[in-house]
């Protein structure tokens, strides 16, 4: 029995192979879940948006027209659709994206940049929002829902614009 070696296991090669194996598969599940979290927070801002959108274009055809600032949806600006026309005010979470809120605006060339719109109608309105990957609205930028559409905002020389279908 000279001939057996007793010492048995792993050598440090293959030990360091197994771990940069384990630490290759980890950050490619790490990667995924994250792609995974970031298109959960654009589904819901669409959603969210969209929801929105239906509650005021609902209030308007009752003659309600929407309030007439520059504001976010965590300021009581929408106060007027609950609970005739949405249930819960939308409020986007925090420092996920660019905005901590969904940013409104019904006022003539307020907001950064002068972002709002030109016209002076008041049934006129733009919900801006990010989204973080594609979608099939397109790319991860800033959005803005209108009563016409979800459209790109053009890009302005400090990262401000208007919407593209103004």
């Amino acid at each position: 029995m000279r001939g057996i070696n007793l010492n048995k296991g792993f050598t440090l090669i293959e030990l360091l192979v197994v771990v940069a194996v384990i630490g290759v598969l980890s950050a490619i599940v790490i990667s995924s879940i994250n792609t995974a979290k970031m298109r959960n927070r654009d589904a819901k801002r669409i959603s969210d948006v969209k929801a929105l959108q239906v509650a005021i274009e609902m209030a308007k055809t009752d003659g309600i027209s929407p309030p007439q600032v520059y504001n976010h949806t965590g300021s009581g600006i929408f106060n007027y659709l609950v609970p005739n026309y949405i249930s819960a005010i939308p409020v986007e979470n925090g420092a996920t994206y660019r905005y901590p809120y969904y940013y409104y605006c019904n006022v003539n060339n307020q907001g950064p940049g002068n972002a709002c719109h030109n016209d002076t109608d008041p049934y006129t309105y733009a919900i801006y929002f990010g989204i973080e990957t594609t979608t099939s609205l397109g790319p991860g930028a800033v959005y803005c829902s209108t009563s016409m559409g979800i459209f790109p905002r053009e890009s302005g020389n400090n990262g401000t614009g208007k919407c593209l279908q103004r």
